[in-house]
């Protein structure tokens, strides 16, 4: 993207994406099941669903099945975690109110391309040292030049 301005071709988008890959890949635990792992549910359609495409009773089949590919089932890239304790990330459920804890998972174009291509969808869930977080949403892109940063906002399903 050019955007006329001649300060920006003193950014290198290349030696951009190296650093921070870099830097993301210094932090990633070094057991790999400590890492994220993103991976996708089989998606189910209902009859009759709420508004989440959920069915009213837990007792309906589904109609349909879409299951997530064979492979990759899951993926692990470098990526970079935030984690926001219980209480200041407390909401509604659909069980009710819970506090549960929160991440927020940073990727640069490169590794999000990874992750989207892998099942030709996002992923609805990442695991986490053994912790399962549901991705509530992917935020707005944000752009640096040619570089473009993405997020994730995950909460806990369940944590040890």
């Amino acid at each position: 993207m050019d955007t006329g301005d001649a300060r920006q071709s003193g950014f290198n988008a290349a030696e951009f994406r190296d650093a921070i890959e870099f830097a993301m890949k210094m932090g990633l635990p070094g057991t790999q099941s400590e890492r994220v792992t993103f991976q996708w549910d089989d998606v189910n359609t209902y009859a009759d669903p709420d508004e989440r495409g959920q069915p009213y009773s837990w007792t309906d089949s589904p109609t349909s099945s879409v299951t997530a590919a064979d492979v990759p089932a899951s993926l692990t890239v470098p990526c970079a975690v935030e984690f926001t304790a219980r209480r200041s990330s407390s909401g509604e459920t659909i069980m009710g109110s819970f506090d549960a804890s929160a991440i927020t998972i940073t990727l640069l174009d490169t590794q999000y391309a990874l992750v989207q291509d892998a099942n030709l969808a996002l992923p609805n869930k990442v695991i986490v040292d053994g912790n399962t977080y549901d991705i509530g949403f992917w935020g707005a892109p944000v752009g640096l030049f040619d570089v473009t940063v993405y997020q994730a906002f995950a909460q806990a399903r369940d944590e040890s």
